[in-house]
């Protein structure tokens, strides 16, 4: 990990979403996590879709089971906070950028349901719209913040 001040946070995750990589941003509460994000979404025309991961469940991460009728199988449906592909871009936007806040505060199993979300861009069996940046944040240990270890499969996900 790297201190930097928010100037250069803000260049660093433009860096790393021009090459589709997902930037953890991790920094005390208050400091402007949230704020970079929304300034980044501002200057490239993206909507941003605000997740906060420590208030989620694993199954608004990978889709609700159903069952197919034609096929009689069970399949994941996707939550309709992702933007998958073949839908349209929102309105006047260029994109979307996927801020998922609070990170390291989601449950051990939370975090575990966004490998996929941040490795292979999709939710269940679904593909991410190829327009969606994904950008993740979280709170410092130090800061007495809810943070729950983050285990190495996903550090090794995000820069």
């Amino acid at each position: 990990m790297i201190e930097v001040n928010t100037v250069e946070a803000k260049e660093l995750i433009i860096d790393c979403i021009r090459a589709q990589i997902v930037p953890f941003l991790k920094g005390s509460p208050g400091v402007g996590k949230s704020a970079i994000g929304h300034d980044i979404a501002e200057e490239f025309n993206l909507k941003v879709i605000d997740l906060r991961l420590g208030q989620c469940d694993p199954t608004d991460l990978s889709g609700f089971p159903m069952v197919d009728k034609d096929t009689g199988k069970a399949r994941y449906m996707p939550m309709e906070t992702f933007p998958l592909e073949g839908d349209p871009l929102p309105a006047g936007k260029d994109g979307w950028l996927l801020f998922l806040d609070e990170m390291n505060s989601a449950p051990i199993a939370v975090q575990a349901a966004a490998y996929k979300l941040v490795l292979d861009r999709a939710v269940g069996q679904n593909k991410l719209h190829p327009q969606v940046a994904i950008m993740a944040a979280g709170n410092k240990e130090d800061d007495n913040a809810i943070v729950n270890r983050m285990g190495t499969a996903m550090q090794s996900r995000m820069v």
